[in-house]
C-alpha cells in the first residue's frame, strides 16, 4: 500500500525495493571508502615502524570475525570470508601503491 492506502502496481513496489537497495549499495560504497581511508593510514603506520603490509595473524582475525558475524546474519561464512577476502586484498594493493590521501591525514 501506498501513503494514500492504494495498492502499488508490481512495478511501483519493486521500484520502491530497488531505489533502497541502490541507497544500501551506496552506503556500502561510502562505508568503504571510509575503510580503504584507514586502512592507508595503516599503511603509512607500517611504513613509519618498517612493518610488513602483510600481516597474516591480523588478516585472518579480521577473515574469521566476518565469517562470524556473516553466518550470525544468515550469510554463509564462505561468503563473508570470501568478501573480506577481496576488501583485505583491495587495502593490501592500496597501501602498497598509494600514498596516504591529504583528507585521510586532515582528520586524524
Amino acid at each position: 500500500l501506498n501513503d494514500e492506502g492504494a495498492r502499488m502496481s508490481f512495478e511501483d513496489e519493486i521500484q520502491a525495493v530497488r531505489q533502497k537497495i541502490d541507497a544500501i549499495d551506496q552506503q556500502l560504497i561510502d562505508l568503504l571508502s571510509d575503510r580503504f581511508r584507514c586502512c592507508l593510514l595503516v599503511g603509512e603506520l607500517k611504513k613509519n615502524y618498517s612493518e610488513p603490509v602483510m600481516q597474516p595473524s591480523r588478516v585472518q582475525e579480521v577473515i574469521t570475525r566476518a565469517e562470524t558475524a556473516g553466518a550470525k546474519s544468515g550469510m554463509s561464512p564462505e561468503f563473508s570470508g570470501n568478501v573480506w577476502k577481496l576488501i583485505i586484498a583491495e587495502a593490501c594493493r592500496m597501501e602498497e601503491f598509494q600514498a596516504v590521501p591529504a583528507e585521510a591525514t586532515s582528520a586524524v
